[in-house]
C-alpha cells in the first residue's frame, strides 16, 4: 500500500446508471498521483501538467486503514474541491502490488451510489 498510485478509472454506479467519471477528467488531472507513505503521510502531486499554474506541485495529507485493512480513510486539501482539509473513505475492494480499488458508498436521498476508484501502482 505504501507506494505511489495513479488514478486510472473512476465509475459512479446507481440503479440503472453507470457513469464513467474518469472519461470527463481533463488531461492535466490524469497525471496526478498519490504517494502513500508507511508513516501515514500522504503526498498528492499534481504531476507534470498542472491544471492551473497557481496550483502547488504537492499537498500533504494523511491516510490510514482499519477493519483488518479493508477500510481506508484519506484526508488532503484537494478532496471535494473545498478549501481546508477534506476527508474521503471507502472499502478496499482489491489491493495487489500493482492495483488498488476503493469503493466509496454514499446515499443520495434514498438512492445508494457507489463510486469505484481504480489506481495503478508505480
Amino acid at each position: 500500500m505504501a507506494k505511489t498510485w495513479y488514478l486510472t478509472a473512476r465509475m459512479r454506479t446507481y440503479p440503472g446508471t453507470n457513469e464513467n467519471l474518469f472519461a470527463g477528467y481533463p488531461t492535466c488531472s490524469r497525471d496526478d498521483f498519490y504517494s502513500f507513505q508507511a508513516t501515514g503521510k500522504l503526498l498528492f502531486d499534481n504531476g507534470v501538467e498542472k491544471c492551473l499554474p497557481s496550483e502547488p506541485q504537492t499537498v500533504t495529507g494523511t491516510w490510514s486503514v482499519s477493519a483488518n485493512d479493508t477500510k481506508i480513510s484519506i484526508s488532503h486539501p484537494y478532496l471535494g474541491g473545498a478549501a481546508g482539509l477534506a476527508a474521503r473513505g471507502g472499502t478496499i475492494q482489491e489491493l495487489t502490488t500493482q492495483k488498488l480499488v476503493i469503493v466509496q458508498t454514499d446515499t443520495v436521498g434514498t438512492t445508494l451510489v457507489l463510486t469505484t476508484s481504480t489506481y495503478q501502482g508505480k
